[in-house]
């Protein structure tokens, strides 16, 4: 499949709501970043789900959003990037949950035909590491269902380059001053933008929509946010309660996509 056949999985249909992706999971309803949480948003209804990678003290690629997590046992806080995958393994996290693995979550991805924004993390201790593994391991996937972000400028460039048949995203918040000259971001070979929900107007949007960009926000959670968004005609809402944007926006048919897929009447 290629990337132009991956980014259109991700591309809200004419006529339709945008596709809700569940931000680490239904993370609102569920602990973060585990396969309890991802299982959750697609029974909510959303097409697929958000999630984080990180490193391992072994160069492992491992589902949490920050490096320090809290478990079960005689140490309540570890930090991933101190451990090897096989200690990890042995954790449990406070909700009792295991600690995902990238490659466990693309093996889900293909059971379940979710879609998957796969979030690369900068502050691991070798950025370019993390990428060029993530990137192995999504190509021996196929990528389909895949887009890949991050913050970082050079992870993005570089899984750009490196996956020819994946969409890659850049994340901005309201920190950075990027926002104001984004037009680089094709420079990256990026094909979609991620802002942040506070830097949006309906005039930002209609410019990356002339673009022919993929335009997806996070953290949506507000239905009035969300049904200005659709009709602002952004492709993917990122949300902590895929149920609470569905409320408002209603099922959305796709001839092609997860294997949940919801149907309208």
């Amino acid at each position: 499949m290629s990337r132009l056949e991956n980014l259109e999985l991700f591309r809200r249909e004419l006529g339709q709501r945008p596709i809700v992706l569940g931000h680490r999971g239904a993370r609102a309803h569920a602990p973060e970043n585990t396969f309890r949480a991802f299982d959750e948003a697609l029974e909510q209804g959303a097409e697929g789900v958000e999630l984080d990678v990180r490193m391992t003290a072994d160069a492992e690629l491992v589902i949490a959003h920050d490096d320090e997590v809290l478990v079960r046992g005689p140490r309540t806080r570890v930090r991933l990037s101190e451990l090897s995958r096989p200690q990890i393994e042995q954790l449990q996290l406070l909700s009792g949950q295991a600690v995902p693995f990238l490659d466990q979550v693309l093996g889900w991805q293909e059971r379940t035909g979710a879609l998957v924004n796969v979030e690369l993390k900068g502050d691991v201790p070798a950025p370019s590491w993390l990428s060029r593994r993530a990137a192995e391991l999504m190509a021996r996937h196929g990528g389909r269902g895949l887009l890949v972000s991050s913050f970082d400028l050079r992870q993005v460039r570089w899984v750009a380059r490196a996956l020819p048949d994946v969409p890659v995203g850049l994340l901005f918040h309201e920190g950075q001053t990027i926002i104001e000259r984004l037009g680089p971001y094709r420079l990256l070979g990026a094909v979609a933008v991620h802002p942040q929900l506070s830097l949006l107007d309906e005039a930002r949007v209609a410019h990356f929509k002339a673009q022919d960009a993929l335009v997806n926000v996070w953290t949506v959670n507000s239905p009035d946010d969300a049904v200005r968004l659709s009709q602002w005609g952004v492709d993917c809402l990122i949300t902590d309660s895929p149920r609470t944007l569905l409320g408002v926006l209603g099922p959305r048919r796709r001839g092609q996509g997860a294997a949940h897929d919801t149907q309208s009447p």
